[in-house]
């Protein structure tokens, strides 16, 4: 519900650390290369309160990296649940989904500690994976 160029503008021009407004240009960047791509308007489109978008929650800087077209209409759109599912795929596998479940689960998170490992208990809860 907030808007996302207004987000990362926020923690662009209010943090002191290097590395803050640093991700908040790389993000900000990577939302006006999303707009003009797509002809989004980039000061309506709306997110999270740390400028994530869409079902998967994704920043700018990932969608421009691992997002991809799941629905096949040659575009990648972080609002579209079939695109959002085939991002955070991706997301998954190119952070090492075959070999450690737990830290591609951390990097999508943040951490590897707590939610991880509660998500795969409920996974596993309910019979996944099936053959």
């Amino acid at each position: 519900r907030y808007i996302v160029f207004n987000a990362f503008y926020t923690f662009l021009i209010q943090s002191e650390e290097e590395r803050r407004w640093k991700w908040a240009a790389e993000n900000l960047v990577s939302l006006a290369g999303y707009c003009k791509a797509t002809g989004e308007d980039c000061f309506s489109l709306r997110g999270s309160y740390a400028g994530a978008l869409g079902p998967a929650q994704f920043l700018p800087s990932s969608v421009q990296k691992f997002g991809r077209d799941g629905n096949g209409d040659g575009r990648v759109n972080p609002f579209d649940f079939d695109d959002a599912l085939f991002s955070a795929a991706n997301f998954l596998l190119e952070h090492g989904w075959r070999e450690d479940r737990i830290q591609a689960l951390g990097r999508y998170y943040g951490s590897a500690n707590g939610y991880p490992r509660a998500i795969l208990a409920y996974a596993e809860a309910l019979g996944w994976p099936r053959p």
